[in-house]
């Protein structure tokens, strides 16, 4: 866990990096823009994706906790005698507490691949941006905020699998791998899985004024 006190201009960076070969699709001549006017409650129906051909996540836009969650597309269940599936890798929570935000906007630019979610609360307006990198092979979530200070919280990051993130001076990992995972399959009967993998994901924070400090 990361708590983050006071930025000065309000900005932070979070970078999340885990490692594998990306591809990236060109995209499109003109812009198409997907947004709502609240945040997204459900993964499969309200949160928007993003994504570089291997790191993906899905953002809820959340006010008072921000909710990421994350994949990368070698992790996953199954063998070679069947087809498989991908696993959830984990989560980051970013607990913000901006109560009440108004003129809210959550929007997805398919022609950019950028995610921007933008509000107001207690008299500072708020910016986030959300993008994933393939030359640079990892994701990117920018918050900034018009006032100083305007960013003081808590970053978490959460591993599908039951490893113990550690926490750093400004960075969050969490390495383990899948032995002790089990799955349903076909018959729904509950089978541990048959091929283990090492992980490891890293979340990076980079503060624009304000500290920064590790906490257990």
């Amino acid at each position: 866990m990361l708590t983050n006190h006071g930025s000065q201009p309000g900005r932070i960076l979070a970078v999340l990096a885990i490692g594998g070969f990306l591809s990236q699709a060109a995209a499109g001549p003109e812009s198409r823009v997907l947004w709502y006017d609240q945040p997204a409650t459900d993964w499969q129906t309200g949160a928007l994706p993003l994504g570089n051909g291997r790191l993906g996540c899905m953002v809820f836009g959340g006010t008072e906790i921000e909710h990421i969650q994350f994949n990368e597309d070698t992790l996953w269940v199954g063998s070679e005698k069947d087809t498989g599936a991908y696993h959830a890798f984990g989560d980051i929570h970013i607990q913000l507490d901006h109560p009440g935000g108004t003129d809210y906007r959550r929007e997805l630019d398919l022609g950019r691949a950028v995610h921007t979610v933008t509000y107001e609360s207690n008299g500072t307006r708020y910016k986030r941006e959300y993008f994933s990198s393939a030359p640079d092979q990892v994701m990117v979530f920018r918050f900034t905020a018009d006032q100083k200070g305007g960013h003081s919280g808590t970053i978490t990051l959460t591993d599908a699998h039951g490893a113990k993130p550690v926490a750093g001076k400004k960075r969050l990992t969490a390495s383990g791998d899948t032995g002790k995972h089990q799955y349903y399959w076909h018959d729904k009967a509950l089978w541990p899985d048959p091929v283990v993998l090492n992980f490891e994901s890293q979340l990076l924070v980079r503060n624009d004024g304000g500290t920064v400090q590790a906490e257990g």
